[in-house]
């Protein structure tokens, strides 16, 4: 046990000065907890001291929890909680300090109670370690304890929920001479324990609650260690089975997988826990796993909008280009391209939140979701308006060449701005088009404010030809003046009026 955290069998949890040890997360993580996701279980065992708890969960579990040199003395050798791995399993088994131990604690039930509490609040199955001649002997038998963690369990669900499945409360009788069959053994455990059920204060709501909603109740009988070792070890074999092997129809865990918290948070929900218990705090369970969940899916945001930032901002904020893009087509793939790169970013990012905060409370996690969303949005926003005037300004350009194009011959004067005005409404409508193409679903764009400026810029990029085009149909005037002067006839009135029309357009085109 004096090994590092990251490698050792056991870990002390809590430790003998009521601290709780902030490596179990490491622990857990070295000892692959961390890929089980929801799909582990806890193991808790409790008792008297020297009765023989950690011995049972060594050979129960493979685990390597100091056990007591009785050369030495019964001294006690569980101080606080321990914790291990089940050997080929993903179950964390916690070894309890004893119970009723002539040691420093003798008088300290406040301890024993809360390290009794944290372990069934955790569990999905508590062991009660006694010897059978114990059995229905009220104060031996660990039944004022658990009168005590009752009457604390029931705090823990005064939010109106139980929790995820029963607890398993596994009697482990020791030293049984094979004359009292298990179910006798039972019905009086638990007769005694609803007697105590019965005589707790409960919340209202639970008022009525037979103790059975809570747990179911068991009884292994165990021969005894020393002067039956070989019988004993068989039994112990076979209780191992009931923990390892899933198609047994006694199989301990059976609607008891599916964990609330994420094992990669089990030590920060197992903390926050140890600290709630130790101030006397509201123990509301649900509550509890909401502020872990909370905590955790701020952790994981942060992470993603990190990830972003350093994985995919630059690569989206990279210039389009547009230089090589001399049709509209060619504008339009750039754009579909740039906007099928942000949505795999944006899903992505969303993708590790979502496995990131797998398992903790549903509507923590979509109210954090929601806020990344929005976070994310307003970042691929901004890019996306930062391209959106990269593409309206190569547009521009395209459609400079194109109005350089118009015919401006003197046969053409006269439909040149109807031209110039139906060039304009086209080039805006597919500015449109391309801009909304280009803006992906994570992100908003005011396509209308673009185009609006787009039409204001293309009205000054064509001023100087309209001048241009003005100062030609003047020209022309000039050239006909005699024929101004001259008596009119009726088709110098014709062309003179066509010309006047002509230059009107010309400064009126918007």
């Amino acid at each position: 046990n004096q090994m590092s955290a990251t490698s050792a069998p056991t870990l002390q949890l809590i430790q003998a000065d009521s601290t709780f040890n902030p490596r179990l997360a490491s622990f857990m993580k070295a000892n692959g907890f961390n890929a089980a996701g929801r799909s582990y279980s806890v193991v808790s065992i409790i008792g008297g001291q020297s009765t023989g708890k950690s011995t049972l969960l060594n050979n129960l579990f493979g685990t390597d929890f100091a056990t007591m040199d009785a050369a030495s003395g019964r001294k006690q050798t569980t101080k606080g909680i321990w914790v291990g791995k089940a050997d080929g399993m993903d179950v964390l088994v916690l070894d309890v300090e004893g119970t009723d131990g002539r040691e420093a604690w003798e008088d300290n039930k406040t301890f024993e109670n809360r390290t009794a509490l944290f372990s069934l609040a955790l569990t999905d199955v508590l062991m009660m370690n006694i010897w059978e001649k114990e059995v229905g002997r009220f104060s031996a038998a660990n039944i004022p304890l658990l009168k005590t963690i009752f009457e604390a369990l029931l705090k823990l669900f005064e939010g109106g929920q139980h929790r995820d499945a029963k607890v398993l409360l596994l009697f482990v009788a020791r030293d049984c001479e094979g004359l009292t069959p298990p179910e006798s053994l039972r019905k009086t455990i638990t007769d005694d324990l609803n007697r105590v059920w019965n005589e707790i204060g409960k919340p209202e709501k639970f008022a009525e609650t037979p103790l059975l909603d809570f747990f179911d109740v068991e009884v292994a009988p165990l021969p005894h260690y020393r002067y039956q070792t070989d019988q004993w070890m068989e039994e112990v074999k076979n209780m191992q089975h009931r923990f390892s092997r899933s198609s047994r129809a006694d199989y301990v865990f059976t609607n008891r997988k599916g964990k609330s918290v994420p094992a990669e948070g089990f030590a920060e929900f197992a903390e926050q826990l140890w600290t709630a218990i130790e101030n006397d705090d509201d123990l509301d369970l649900p509550s509890q796993r909401k502020m872990l969940a909370s905590f955790r899916c701020q952790a994981i945001s942060k992470t993603c909008m990190d990830r972003f930032t350093v994985h995919h901002m630059r690569q989206l904020q990279s210039p389009l280009d547009l230089p090589g893009a001399v049709t509209e087509a060619q504008v339009s793939s750039l754009c579909a391209a740039w906007s099928s790169s942000a949505a795999q970013a944006f899903n992505s990012v969303l993708e590790l939140f979502s496995d990131g905060t797998a398992g903790y409370d549903t509507d923590v996690r979509e109210e954090a979701q929601s806020r990344l969303e929005h976070e994310l949005g307003a970042e691929f926003s901004n890019i996306t308006a930062t391209h959106a005037q990269s593409v309206r300004r190569h547009f521009l350009s395209m459609f400079q060449e194109a109005v350089d194009s118009i015919d401006t011959s003197p046969k053409a004067l006269s439909e040149f701005a109807d031209k110039l005005t139906r060039l304009q409404i086209s080039w805006n409508s597919s500015l449109q088009e391309l801009l909304t193409i280009l803006c992906p679903a994570c992100a908003t764009l005011d396509v209308q404010d673009q185009t609006s400026q787009f039409e204001e810029e293309m009205l000054m990029s064509t001023s100087v030809m309209r001048e241009k085009f003005a100062l030609r149909l003047v020209d022309s005037a000039k050239v006909r003046s005699c024929a101004l002067v001259c008596p009119f006839t009726n088709s110098c009135f014709k062309w003179s009026a066509s010309l006047l029309l002509a230059f009107w357009r010309a400064f009126a085109i918007v």
